[in-house]
Order: structure tokens, then C-alpha cells, then sequence
């Protein structure tokens, strides 16, 4: 449910995903661009790189008890395209079913949800 604020958030048991359109509001920056720095597809770019990537996306954030083990980000044109991307979960967190999960609330965030399909 997005709030009045622009807020989305979605709750199951200790875990929270929370989206942020404005940049890295919301998500802990540092432990994000660590989680993909450590990735094949992300460990050339640096911290401020990936930042401009972050305020320019459609960010989701996955948090255990306040903790942030995940994180997905949409590019998206917001009319037409949604690309999904650097979708990661904490290598301890791993075979929860916590990605599938992340990657649904992205996909019915209503700023996706809604765009026309091919």
C-alpha cells in the first residue's frame, strides 16, 4: 500500500521491504552498495556510482528487525518499462524465500504493477 507520503512498506513477520523514490531514503547506503560491490555485476562501480543509480531508481529495501539483508531496484520510465535489477539477499539469509518475496512487492508496487506489458 503506498501512504499518503509516498510511502510503501510490506510486512511479514520480522521482515519489511520498503521502497524509496527518493534515492536511498529509508535504506542503509553503505551495507547496499557493499552487498553489490561483492556481486560480479556491480564490483566495478563505485559508492557515489551506485548512489546516482539508487536516486535515479525505484529502490526496495528488505530489512529483518530493522536490519537491511536485501535490496532490488527498478528502472523504470514509469509509463511504458520496468526493469528489474541488483536484486540481492544477504548470503545468511539466503533460502528463505525472502528474494521471491522482495521481487513480488517490487513487481505490485502500483508504480510497476501498471504498466503495459509485452
Amino acid at each position: 500500500m503506498v501512504g499518503k507520503d509516498d510511502t510503501y512498506q510490506r510486512q511479514s513477520g520480522n521482515y519489511t521491504v520498503q521502497a524509496s523514490t527518493n534515492g536511498t531514503d529509508g535504506m542503509d547506503a553503505a551495507a547496499v552498495c557493499g552487498f553489490l560491490q561483492a556481486t560480479s555485476w556491480a564490483s566495478g562501480f563505485s559508492t557515489e556510482q551506485l548512489q546516482e543509480a539508487f536516486r535515479n531508481s525505484l529502490c526496495f529495501s528488505l530489512f529483518a528487525d530493522g536490519k537491511q539483508i536485501g535490496f532490488a531496484r527498478v528502472v523504470t520510465d514509469r509509463v511504458t518499462f520496468a526493469y528489474l535489477c541488483d536484486v540481492y539477499i544477504a548470503e545468511e539469509c539466503r533460502g528463505r524465500g525472502l528474494g521471491t518475496w522482495l521481487v513480488r512487492c517490487a513487481l505490485e508496487h502500483p508504480r510497476v504493477s501498471r504498466l503495459r506489458r509485452g
